[in-house]
């Protein structure tokens, strides 16, 4: 069975190498960002995963284009001034 996983902030950084891991390691990658890299790893979507609509949206998205999820990665990076 392949494994279906939403992955946050895949556009760049260590959203991206995750969602770039788990495709290489044969998973089935919604990759979410504000402004998804149409030729980063992964299927792209873009939603703003601050919101709750955003949530929903990729939610919604991944159950329709995978007929469920299995996981969830959700990167985020804090930064202090």
């Amino acid at each position: 069975m392949q494994r279906k996983t939403l992955v946050s902030g895949a556009a760049s950084g260590i959203g991206r190498a995750i969602a770039g891991r788990l495709t290489a390691d044969g998973h089935r990658v919604l990759a979410v960002d504000l402004r998804p890299d149409p030729d980063g790893p992964g299927e792209p979507f873009a939603a703003d995963l601050s919101t709750r609509a955003g949530n929903k949206a990729a939610a919604d998205e991944a159950l329709a284009r995978f007929q469920g999820l299995r996981e969830r990665v959700l990167e985020e990076v804090l930064l202090a001034p």
